[in-house]
């Protein structure tokens, strides 16, 4: 947290706004931290590109964007008990064209092959 302290410009991905960045900006300014300037961008990856070209201080990204960027370094990470959970839920639409395929993918989704590359890159798995 201590790069953090003097963060003039940290970037935050607009869909972020939500709970998770008042929580962390929270337990930030709970540690002392101070930001002067918060820009809001419309993805993950630009706040990435802002951190990693030095356009901003620092950015507030999921664990699993930034551990997957070669060129940031990871300064702190929020606990847990810090926000809400993050989920990323997968459903069958019921008027979807395709049930079949759209169900045959949700499988693969929830196989064994599936939950390993999304282990690898950082997710948790639910097993619900």
């Amino acid at each position: 947290v201590e790069e953090m302290l003097l963060a003039n410009r940290v970037a935050d991905e607009e869909s972020l706004r939500r709970q998770e960045t008042s929580d962390g900006l929270q337990n930030l300014h709970n540690v002392g931290a101070q930001i002067r300037q918060l820009i809001y961008t419309s993805d993950v990856k630009q706040v990435l590109t802002y951190v990693e070209s030095m356009d901003v201080d620092a950015g507030f990204v999921y664990l699993t964007d930034a551990k997957n960027s070669q060129a940031v370094r990871i300064v702190s990470i929020a606990a847990e008990q810090s926000h809400s959970p993050i989920a990323y839920p997968i459903a069958v639409l019921a008027g979807t064209k395709n049930p079949v395929q759209a169900y045959e993918y949700v499988m693969f989704l929830l196989s064994p092959e599936a939950r390993s590359v999304f282990t690898k890159y950082g997710f948790m798995v639910d097993n619900e």
